[in-house]
């Protein structure tokens, strides 16, 4: 049975620097913006159009063919979800894995996602990454049906911590941390 892995979190958490981390090295992991970047970067006037386009042709490809993959996804917002409910419906046995990135410092969010912006990366206004921080959650809750298995990360200035994994089809966690953050009650 093949395994999409969602990379999740607020803009800024560190989703494309960790996330390889947590998914096997050989499953080829999507990043929209890096794509939208790369064709800006070369001076394609349309370049998230395109990048949209890229993007929805690697994930039919790898439904297609029954493969692994991963994808970057922010899970603030509610079409966020058609994303995995699309991916559901395609392939209703493939296994769903949410890597959730989290933290109790929005401020670090803010602050990578400027440096990002300042860096020449694609720029989020801060109210969006605000609203997706605090939507996470309520999300998450409404949409669990579509997941088979959610891991949370911890994420701090300097460190990534996995803190918790559950598949769903079992009653308990597979693993649960001994010391948790204080946005661990939002999940539980």
């Amino acid at each position: 049975m093949a395994s999409t892995y969602i990379i999740a979190g607020p803009p800024g958490i560190g989703k494309s620097w960790n996330g390889h981390y947590f998914v096997n090295p050989q499953v080829g992991i999507l990043n929209h913006d890096y794509i939208a970047l790369r064709y800006k970067n070369a001076g394609v006037e349309d370049f998230q159009r395109i990048a949209s386009q890229k993007a929805k042709e690697f994930v039919t490809s790898k439904l297609t063919n029954k493969l692994n993959f991963g994808l970057e996804l922010n899970l603030g917002f509610d079409n966020h979800y058609s994303v995995i409910h699309d991916i559901r419906q395609r392939d209703p046995f493939r296994t769903i894995t949410v890597i959730l990135f989290y933290t109790d410092d929005l401020l670090l969010c803010l602050d990578r996602a400027r440096v990002r912006q300042l860096a020449g990366g694609h720029d989020v206004e801060p109210s969006i990454i605000e609203a997706m921080y605090h939507n996470i959650f309520p999300l998450l809750a409404k949409y669990k049906y579509l997941i088979d298995r959610l891991q949370l990360v911890n994420v701090r200035a300097k460190t990534v911590e996995l803190i918790y994994s559950h598949r769903f089809s079992s009653p308990e966690p597979e693993f649960i941390a001994e010391k948790l953050p204080v946005w661990f009650r939002y999940y539980h």
